[in-house]
């Protein structure tokens, strides 16, 4: 099994999704970068906005120093190149860096 593989697995036992209710639901991804002079990741997604009404948007950031932010990297950039969707929870709280973005709880690549 590849190291992909395994942290996909790793993944999902640690991070299972909660309720349908509360997932964004499938999500291509449409562009995912990071920032040359931090470590803020980000992806922006297809469909409505997502997170709590103060930081609303189709961009979602996190640090890619925190835990599990390399492997979240890697698995958005892994499903933008495969052309595979993602679905994730945000979370409760806003990603305040420059300005305020969503973030995210947990996610999975999806079909």
């Amino acid at each position: 099994m590849n190291n992909m593989k395994k942290l996909l697995i790793l993944l999902i036992v640690i991070f299972p999704l909660t309720s349908i209710a509360e997932n964004s639901g499938p999500r291509s991804i449409t562009q995912v970068g990071c920032h040359r002079n931090d470590n803020i990741c980000f992806i922006t997604i297809s469909g409505a906005t997502v997170g709590p009404e103060e930081c609303k948007s189709t961009s979602i950031r996190w640090n890619k120093n925190d835990p599990n932010g390399e492997a979240i990297f890697t698995l958005v950039t892994s499903a933008f190149y495969a052309d595979k969707q993602i679905q994730f929870v945000p979370s409760n709280s806003c990603f305040v860096s420059q300005s305020n973005y969503p973030t995210m709880a947990y996610l999975s690549v999806i079909k």
